[in-house]
This record gives C-alpha cells, structure tokens and sequence, in this order.
C-alpha cells in the first residue's frame, strides 16, 4: 500500500517567502541615500501597474492616454524613460489580450493607409543625410501609431470610447490652463515685442504658436460637445474650457493660433444646421473678443496684413514660399524617399539656404522630406479618413438615427480636419498627433456603429421570425 508523500513546500509557503523577502530587502533600500531610498515606493508602484495592466488592459491604456496627453514627463523630467516602459507593458497586454481573449486581429482600410505611411517615413531613414535624427523623429511619430493601436483595439467600446475623448478634452484645459497659469504669474516669453504664454518648461508646449495650434483643433469638440449635453453643470463645465482656450490663443500672441480662430468661427457657422443665426453669433463674440483684447495682441495680428519691406509677416510669407519651394528642390533631388523624416532643416543647411529652418509648410514637409511614397501614403491617409467620416455620416441618414456622441464626434473630427489643412499652410503640421487620432476616432465610431446596426437587424429578424413577416435585404 502507497502513501502519499506530504508536501512540506507549498505555492502558499513560496508566496509567503516571497512576500516577507521583498519585505525585508524594501526595509534594507529605506536606509539607502535619496532618491535611492524610494526605489521600494517605485518598484511596489511598478508591481501594481503590471498587475493591473495585464490582468485589464484598458487600465494600461487609460494611464498611457494620461500620460501622452498630459505630458507629466515634460512637466516631471526623469532619467527614467517611464513612458516608453509603459508603452512597451501596454503592447505587451494587448497583444496578449487579443491572443487570448479575442483570438482575431481585424485589419481596418484606416489601418492599411496609416500603416504604408509609417512604412514610408521608415524607409526614407536609410537614404537621409542625417540618419539620428531621422531615427529620432520616426520613433517619436511612432508613439503616435501605438496610442492609435491602443485606442483602436482596446478603447473600442462606447464606455471606454467615451473616456478617451473626455481626456483629450481635458487634456485640452490643461494645455491652455498651464499657459494661462505661468502667462499671469510672470513667467511668459518676450519675443516680437509682446508678452506670450506658453505651456511647460520643457517640451512641445514651450511654444506659444504649438500651443494656439493645438487649441484650435480641440475647440470643435469642446463647441459641439457643449450643444450635445443636456446636464447644466457639463455644459458650464464644457464653456469655461471653451473661453479659457480662446483667451489662451490670443495671449500666446500666435498670429497663425489667432487667424485659426477666427477661420474656425466661420466653419463652425457654415457646418451649422441655422447657418444665419450662426452667423450673427459667430460675429457678435468675435466683436467682444475685439474690444476686449489687449492692444499689443490687436497689433500683433493687425501685421498680418504688413507685407512692407522686412515686417515680420513680410519676413514669415516669404519663409514659407521658400521652405515651398525647397520641398520641390529636395524632392527633385530624391524623388522616391525624399530628404528623409526630419531632415528638412539639416537638408536646408547643408543643401538649401544653409539655415537650419524646416519647411513651415505642410506641402513642403511632405514632398521635399518624404517624396513620392510619402505623397501617395499619405493621400491614401486622407482618402481613407474623409471615407470613413463620410461612412459615418451615410449610416445615420440611412438608418434615420438621431445625433449622439458619436456622430458629435465625427463632426468635431470633420471641421478638426479642415482646420489642420488650413494650419498646414503656416506650419509643418505632418507628423502632428492630431491626424492620426482623430483617424482613431473615426475607426472606433465606425465599429461601434457597425456593431449597432448589425444588432438592430438581428432583432428585426428576430421579430419578424415570430410574426411570420417578411424582411428584405438591404
């Protein structure tokens, strides 16, 4: 007769040891000098995050969202490049997810036209004159493809869909309430003889014109987001966001940010349903915001106008004719791959105007860095986005569904677009993140609608199998 052999070590007994080990080691690191003696706070913290990543992924990609809209490693620089260890668990936890959970991977016309435009800025590296910067703005751009691969593939249900867009709306006051904070506590940039605010130290948003920008193509949301909502304490909420960037665009002294404005109040009135009322609107809050402005902004955008000899608008109109025609310069030179991602202003130097200035210019950007495969990749972008907002659109008047968030959404992604052509001819906007999200936005909509009308046809089939009625193909 065989008896069972006792087990003396058990899985709980490994546990144990292994909790009071780490315990022990934490109390050791405690005694260390600073900032070493925080490395238990920092490793528990990490240990909770990977946890928590990997067993729901939306909570990784919520933290990633947090942390790429909100930028606290360009408020808070570290050593530690936390936000591509992040990314990477992120990635790791959706492939997994959708391994083991979804067991598919459907690939999307949106992902097809983003995917051959990566590959574009890809394979113009190897042929650029300066190869590091070419790896460094590609992998930059690249951050951009995996917030798009997280939102699309994990953030893809009405609940989380809805989250995401309300941190990209609140990423938007905090962009505009770090810039309005430094502008009226004195700490704001002097340069072409105004005071300018601008957002973080370090940065994107060190820039007065990279934060008007990016205000202006978030208005649209904040505009329709407010006309959707019915509670009062939202659509306040929604409002005061509204008028803090409007104000914020202006002290940034922007001239671009300020004649953005302005063209998106006569887009917004076009695309509305009461056009003249609009109209009136649009005009009457233009004129308060005229008479209320600060004269040295009045001025600063009233030289817009100044094309004398060598006024700074003389000087900016020229500058982006010029990075125009370098772009057809560059591109004549290597047609296929163009200068190479990043490399206009190393190109301009070394082979242009030997000023290290990029293109200014979206057209320029486009043909002189990225040449033919960059043009043809990125139409099929556009082609792919206009198609799906116009998909978008079809499926409600098809199926006579009232607007909610995700038609708002849509016509925010719509009138953002037209902004970032418009902004395009002022600035080198190519690799801006608003693109590609926006082509997120739509994808997710699509899906979420997609799966909508499927269920709506299966209960009239089911109805109708009841009834006995007949059904026909749509």
């Amino acid at each position: 007769m065989k008896f069972a052999t006792p087990t003396i070590i058990t899985n709980r007994h490994l546990l144990y040891a292994g909790v009071i080990g780490a315990s022990v080691i934490g109390a050791a690191l405690l005694f260390l000098p600073s900032p070493y003696n925080l490395a238990p706070f920092g490793l528990l913290v990490a240990g909770f995050f990977v946890i928590m990543t990997f067993k729901y992924p939306m909570f990784g990609v919520y933290f990633y969202m947090l942390v790429y809209f909100f930028k606290p490693q360009e408020l808070f620089p570290s050593p530690i490049p936390y936000e591509r260890i992040i990314a990477l668990l992120v990635l790791a936890a959706m492939v997994i997810h959708i391994a083991v959970n979804e067991k598919k991977f459907n690939i999307y016309q949106m992902d097809k036209a983003f995917i051959a435009f990566l590959a574009a800025c890809f394979l113009s590296i190897p042929l650029a004159g300066h190869i590091t910067l070419g790896w460094e703005v590609f992998f930059e751009f690249f951050k951009v493809f995996l917030v798009y691969l997280f939102m699309t593939r994990i953030a893809n249900t009405p609940r989380r869909f809805k989250a995401i867009v309300w941190l990209y709306m609140l990423s938007l006051a905090f962009v505009a309430g770090t810039a309005f904070y430094n502008y009226y506590s004195g700490n704001f940039s002097v340069r072409m003889g105004i005071q300018r605010a601008h957002g973080m130290e370090h940065g994107a948003y060190t820039d007065p014109n990279s934060v008007a920008n990016s205000l202006v193509l978030g208005i649209p949301f904040l505009y329709y987001m407010i006309s959707h909502y019915r509670r009062t304490v939202v659509r306040a909420s929604l409002a005061a966001i509204f008028v803090l960037c409007l104000w914020t665009i202006i002290i940034t002294g922007s001239r671009g940010g300020m004649l953005g404005a302005l063209v998106l109040a006569v887009v917004l009135a076009f695309n509305s349903r009461h056009k003249a009322l609009a109209s009136v609107g649009a005009v009457v809050a233009l004129l308060v915001v005229a008479v209320i402005m600060p004269q040295q902004y009045k001025d600063r955008f009233l030289s817009i106008t100044d094309f004398t000899g060598d006024s700074s608008a003389a000087v900016s109109a020229y500058g982006r004719i010029e990075g125009f025609l370098l772009g057809i310069q560059f591109f004549t030179e290597m047609p296929i791959t163009g200068a190479g991602i990043g490399n206009f202003p190393w190109k301009n130097l070394y082979h242009g105007s030997g000023k290290w200035l990029d293109a200014h210019n979206l057209p320029g950007k486009l043909i002189g860095e990225l040449g033919l495969l960059g043009i043809l990749t990125f139409s099929f972008f556009i082609y792919a986005l206009i198609r799906g907002i116009r998909q978008v659109r079809f499926k409600y008047r098809e199926k006579n569904w009232p607007d909610d968030f995700y038609s708002t959404v849509v016509l925010a992604v719509k009138v953002s677009l037209i902004m970032l052509f418009f902004q395009g001819l002022f600035g080198h906007n190519l690799y801006r993140f608003n693109w590609y999200i926006f082509a997120g936005f739509v994808l997710i909509v699509l899906n979420i609608i997609r799966q909508r009308s499927e269920s709506e046809t299966a209960q009239v089939k089911e109805i109708a199998s009841t009834t006995g009625q007949f059904v026909p193909k749509r």
